[in-house]
């Protein structure tokens, strides 16, 4: 597991984590967990700075070869946003999650792969 942050001064301003597969079968898989910037530091590249350093991180450092992630499946901007770094979109979870008035979003598992072979 790792995780990184962006800070603005002793404010913590973005975050990404990403935690492996205990699972010998799935040990070459890491998801992405946790991905935000506050609202008012969007639009900065501060996301895709800390992304890219992870993903950096994870090549050199790990024996990753699938990374992967769930965004919400109306997320536009960050559906667009994960494309343009590399992840392509696999597939749909039914209810994956459920709203505060009562309806469920379908989540949208998107990842890269970097084959070690």
């Amino acid at each position: 597991s790792n995780l990184i942050v962006a800070e603005d001064g002793k404010k913590l301003i973005g975050i990404v984590g990403c935690k492996g597969v205990k699972h010998k079968r799935a040990a070459h898989v890491a998801t992405l967990v946790g991905v935000g910037v506050l609202p008012e530091y969007r639009g900065k590249g501060i996301g895709r700075a800390i992304l890219e350093k992870m993903i950096a991180w994870i090549k050199k450092e790990t024996k990753v070869e699938r990374l992967q992630l769930t965004v919400y499946a109306d997320n536009e901007i960050a559906i667009k946003f994960y494309e343009k770094l590399g992840f392509v979109k696999e597939g749909l979870f039914k209810n994956y999650a459920k709203g505060v008035n009562g309806n469920y979003q379908e989540g949208l598992m998107m990842a890269m792969f970097f084959s070690r072979r």
